[in-house]
């Protein structure tokens, strides 16, 4: 059976939601990433998605709201659904524009991974405003690779 683009996958990326039943992801196959039969790695953000805060490294004046006098970074969590151990990489955007690229070490299927330290930092200082942030998985599951968050800034 395929997951479905718009399938909900559970906290633990263990389970997707056909509608009527949880499904174990391990069954499925139509994963990202290789051929039909080939075991490989795909990624999908758990149900939290995509934090922005204050980043701690470049925060003179220790904001504790987002703030233009204040870097940004962002928080999140991502499971291998996928059959096979592999890297995942995290791009950041923020207002269509890359800021940051993240990178995991080797990830077993069934297992999560956060950045370093739980946070990627440097994603820039942003005017005052709304700014919409965005990351993009790669290898990604389809449906589940691509977060957004708006967010204000003071």
């Amino acid at each position: 059976m395929t997951i479905p683009a718009d399938a909900q996958v559970s906290e633990d990326g263990q389970w997707w939601w056909d509608g009527a039943q949880w499904n174990a992801v391990s069954q499925s196959t139509g994963q990202s990433g290789g051929d039909a039969g080939t075991a490989t790695a795909a990624f999908a953000f758990d149900g939290n998605g995509l934090l922005v805060s204050p980043d701690d490294t470049d925060n003179p004046d220790n904001h504790v709201v987002l703030h233009h006098d204040a870097g940004t970074m962002v928080s999140f969590a991502v499971w291998n659904v996928g059959q096979a151990a592999g890297a995942v990489t995290a791009t950041v955007y923020v207002d269509d524009q890359q800021v940051q690229t993240w990178t995991s070490g080797n990830v077993d299927p069934g297992n999560s991974v956060t950045p370093n330290d739980g946070y990627v930092r440097g994603c820039g200082r942003h005017d005052a405003g709304s700014h919409t942030f965005r990351a993009v998985l790669t290898p990604g599951q389809s449906g589940h690779d691509d977060t957004t968050n708006t967010v204000d800034i003071d």
